[in-house]
């Protein structure tokens, strides 16, 4: 398999490997490549549609009652509409073990502190 570089993304010029074969160096380069051109052709539309648009993930307790729910994606649309964005950042700080906290002054402004742990 080769690849050949069209507007600074890697194209495979024939199909991708069978399911469940191994994969080399140049299969795992159109694999991505062919990630990539799918993510940057389904991405343009979520983002630049007017309609708010998230995926939300319920979270169940041991007997199974949903119990909270956490934002796994969102357009920007949504984020504008809804102002959840410091909701789904705060949610990606917690997921690395940290915070994103914010502080407030009316007519002064706000603080935004992000604390993560060290690597």
């Amino acid at each position: 398999m080769t690849l050949e570089a069209t507007n600074a993304s890697a194209r495979p010029s024939s199909s991708l490997p069978a399911h469940g074969a191994a994969l080399g160096s140049a299969d795992l380069l159109a694999v991505f490549a062919a990630l990539r051109e799918s993510e940057v052709k389904y991405r343009a539309p979520f983002e630049s549609m007017d309609e708010g648009f998230c995926v939300v993930e319920v979270l169940f307790d041991d007997a199974r009652r949903a119990v909270d729910y956490r934002f796994v994606e969102a357009n920007p649309a949504f984020e504008q509409q809804s102002e959840l964005g410091l909701a789904i950042s705060r949610d990606l700080a917690r997921g690395m073990g940290g915070d994103l906290t914010v502080e407030s002054t009316p007519g002064v402004g706000s603080t935004f502190t992000l604390t993560l742990p060290r690597a």
